[in-house]
């Protein structure tokens, strides 16, 4: 009979008390016991689906197993949570100082508050079932990213280095070492942002008089030489596993490798570790020499702070070529900006296709205007404002510090003399970055920096602006108020001292848009930055978890227009958008909440987009829609959303060169955001310019390597040119990311070249991905599909069940698809489309 490792699955002899693989106790030391009443209440095949553990948690699925326990996603039912649930092992909790560590340890891990970290909440016991609930991040662990996605370029590591870093500096201020840092600790969100996970587990066990469970702690490939010795770590042990991390993601390998944890610890205590450049002759010199210095066996000689890596990091990445540089967030198909930026994670497969063939979530998408020379603004006068620096001692001012930025962004750009730099890319950098590459690389003549401190109800905001040009920093200024209601002044008199010592002349409307205060109440607008800050993750529950903060916020102040606004924002999305709401809830909720809007404030620009979208996709008006568009661009003439909702107006009127116009204007506004050179290759795609069409997207990816619209429209040009081998190379990039799209990409690829049985085969797959879904998303793939294959009446009879199935509108640029090119003039084909409103040109 063999022993499974519960770390790593190798199978051990019956008599074994370690593994011979890792090192991981497998047995019980000798006159330890776990009580029978334990193993008997703790769940001897794990949680299911649907099981309601300790009459709170139900658990959504398992996520893994490692050495602490199993670990599940589940819903905290009594707060509407996702949360991450890790059950500890009976041999782990069996030791009543181990699990009153434990609670110490996390007592002290959950003030670490900062984006790169993840929370943790608590420790709870069911029925001799020790637990630790924690944030729950969805994406996929670094080790498995790694595995997929290794080795990263200079600029991919570096940036994620960064962010480790950023997280470990916050939790050593607070005297947190994470003691066991490894890629398997580490999230990859779905935004491509790291998050550190499991802080002060490791200190529980490791504490002295518990290692006799027989737990190994750390794991030996990431140990510090201190670690392997048995020797107390500190915050250098953290940066000497970060230097393995960042080893292993240039290289692919780790530094040190051995048949066991006792070679492996051994070569770490004594061997030095290699030049990463003999593994990947693509590191620059300086990154390798700071991985290297990382990895000293000396932590006297080591870098003694994560914020001195940072740095170093940061200087390195101003020497390498931008194009190498990870200036944006990850992307999947499904993303959506609103008025924040969102990024979603993978949607329901229905709505995923509605978003891939740009139909009902291209309202999100695709937002856009018409009229150039109302959008342009004086060149000279441009501006940009970076994220603000929380410097509260509890760092737990990320709402503020993003909600001010955010209001002071919006402020400037109500002002038509003035061009403001969009979020999208004002937000890539940070008040750290060298101010004339930020204004170089958004051209920029002015850089808008600033900080916020805050105790108690006293309140400090220090606002900077910088010549992008020089890099001098033209003045600085503190604003302070001493009660909650201050912020409403303090802001105030920052928007005006900017306009002031920008030279700025207001016009009557410019004054009357900037005295207009949103609201008087704080505990109203407290209400509304956390709405936002709930819904720029971006996913439907993000959104669905933002709307009761709105609702209240109108509750403190029924008269608070821009809490409206955000509502009726959420109501159109969760319908359009993510198609978790019936489009009729949809519809109606919307309306309310505009016509609330209305009724206070009949000047706001998204407030007409907003209208513009329930007349266009839902009402079959689209005269009236562009009415709304038209007034929303006077009110808010470079507004990057409204920018966006015209364009899919304008696609639908097949005014293609219009919206090529729209597009431009985008990448002017917003020019690191990949959206913008996106647009333009789907115009140009539409227009059959298809060397243009691929010139754009590779502009977007070159922003954005990981931006799959751009990489999914990528094939559809390819395979419309006969560039097969390419096509089929693109779709590869999201395999494993996208499923479904690629192996529709890969049917309608072998389709062409005439591989009926290799075409088959991908749609037998296809078919048995979709299978646990409902609703009429994948019909425009089995059109596409059914069009490629020769098979016209089946076509038509999934447009036709696909357009019916879709609010009017929202499908009419399915007809400029290359698939469909040689049925264009088929009667049958066009009675379809003239059935949705569509007007043939």
């Amino acid at each position: 009979m063999s022993i499974k490792c519960p770390k790593c699955q190798f199978e051990n002899t019956s008599d074994s008390k370690f593994c011979k693989e890792c090192g991981t106790r497998i047995g019980l030391p000798e006159g330890q016991h776990v009580s029978k009443t334990m193993t008997l209440e703790t769940p001897a095949q794990g949680l299911t689906r649907g099981m309601l553990f300790a009459g709170r948690y139900e658990i959504i699925e398992e996520l893994g197993t490692g050495g602490m326990g199993s670990v599940y996603r589940a819903e905290d039912t009594k707060i509407r949570q996702e949360v991450a649930l890790k059950l500890i092992r009976p041999e782990i909790a069996s030791s009543r100082r181990t699990i009153e560590r434990f609670r110490n340890e996390i007592k002290t891990a959950r003030m670490i508050a900062h984006r790169n970290v993840c929370r943790m909440f608590d420790l709870g016991e069911e029925k001799g079932t020790y637990f630790i609930t924690m944030e729950y991040v969805s994406g996929e662990d670094m080790k498995s990213f790694l595995r997929r996605a290794a080795p990263l370029s200079p600029g991919r590591a570096i940036s994620i280095g960064k962010q480790i870093c950023e997280g470990l500096a916050e939790a050593h201020r607070l005297e947190v070492t994470h003691r066991d840092l490894k890629p398997g600790n580490i999230m990859i969100d779905k935004e491509g942002n790291a998050r550190i996970m499991d802080f002060g587990i490791a200190r529980s066990i490791a504490e002295k008089g518990i290692t006799g469970t027989g737990v190994m702690i750390g794991t030996p490939e990431y140990m510090s030489p201190e670690q392997a010795e048995g020797k107390e770590a500190d915050q250098r042990s953290d940066i000497y596993s970060l230097g393995v991390i960042l080893f292993e993601m240039v290289t692919c390998r780790l530094p040190f490798e051995g048949e066991t944890a006792l070679s492996i610890a051994h070569k770490h205590r004594y061997e030095p570790a290699p030049d990463p450049r003999t593994l990947n002759s693509q590191v620059p010199k300086d990154f390798a020499m700071l991985i290297l210095r990382c990895l000293e066996k000396d932590k006297e000689t080591r870098y003694q702070t994560v914020s001195e890596v940072q740095q170093d990091l940061e200087k390195i990445e101003q020497q390498i070529p931008s194009t190498d540089r990870a200036t944006s967030t990850r992307r999947p198909f499904t993303s959506k900006e609103i008025t924040v930026k969102f990024t979603p994670k993978k949607l329901l497969i229905p709505a995923l296709a509605l978003i891939l063939i740009v139909a009902a979530a291209w309202i999100f998408l695709i937002r856009g205007r018409g009229n150039r020379k109302a959008a342009s603004a004086p060149s000279g006068n441009s501006i940009a404002v970076l994220p603000f620096t929380d410097l509260s001692q509890e760092k737990d001012q990320a709402v503020y510090c993003e909600g001010i930025a955010q209001w002071i962004l919006d402020s400037l750009s109500n002002v038509k003399s003035l061009q403001v730099l969009a979020r999208y890319s004002s937000f890539q950098f940070t008040g750290q970055d060298d101010p004339r590459v930020v204004g170089k690389r958004l051209n920029a003549d002015k850089i808008l920096t600033g900080s916020l401190w805050k105790s108690g109800d006293r309140l400090r905001i220090t606002v900077s602006m910088v010549d992008a040009a020089t890099g001098i920093q033209d003045w600085s200024e503190p604003f302070e108020g001493e009660t909650r209601e201050a912020i409403f002044d303090i802001q105030d008199r920052i928007a005006s001292t900017i306009l002031s010592r920008l030279n700025v002349e207001l016009s009557v409307d410019d004054r009357s848009r900037l005295e207009k205060r949103p609201t008087g109440n704080p505990e109203a607008y407290d209400l509304y930055l956390k709405g936002n800050y709930a819904a720029k993750r971006g996913s439907d529950k993000d959104v669905l978890r933002a709307v009761p903060f709105y609702l209240e916020a109108i509750r403190e102040d029924p008269n608070f227009v821009l809490a409206h606004i955000a509502l009726a924002r959420c109501y159109r999305d969760l319908a359009i958008g993510y198609g978790v709401w019936p489009k009729e809830k949809s519809y109606n909720l919307t309306k309310e909440a505009l016509e609330k809007v209305f009724a206070l404030d009949n000047e706001n620009g998204e407030a007409f987009a907003i209208r513009g979208d329930l007349k266009l996709y839902y009402e079959s008006d689209p005269s009236a829609a562009e009415l709304d568009y038209q007034r929303a661009f006077q009110l808010s003439p470079r507004n990057p959303g409204i920018l966006k909702d015209h364009f899919r107006y304008l696609v639908t009127k097949g005014r293609m060169n219009e919206a090529l116009s729209e597009a431009k204007i985008l990448i002017e506004i917003d020019p690191l955001d990949p959206y913008g050179s996106w647009l333009s290759g789907l115009v140009y795609y539409f227009l059959r310019r298809y060397d243009d069409s691929i010139g754009a997207y590779r502009k977007a990816l070159d922003l954005d390597p990981d931006f799959m619209s751009a990489q999914g429209w990528s094939v559809f040009a390819y395979l419309a040119q006969g560039q097969y081998e390419k096509a089929r190379d693109m779709a590869k990039r999201f395999e494993h990311e996208v499923p479904d799209q690629y192996l529709f990409s890969m049917a309608v690829i072998e389709g062409s070249l005439g591989n009926r049985e290799a075409a088959e085969k991908y749609k037998r797959s296809l078919d048995e991905y979709k299978a646990s879904y409902q609703g009429a998303g994948f019909d425009i793939w089995e059109a596409a599909y059914s069009a490629v294959m020769g098979e016209r009446d089946q076509m038509l009879a999934h447009l036709t069940r696909y357009i019916a199935e879709n609010p009017p509108g929202t499908v009419n640029d399915l007809f400029y698809w290359h698939y469909f090119d040689k049925y264009r003039s088929d009667p049958e084909f066009i009675a379809v489309f003239k059935k949705a409103g569509f007007e043939m040109k």
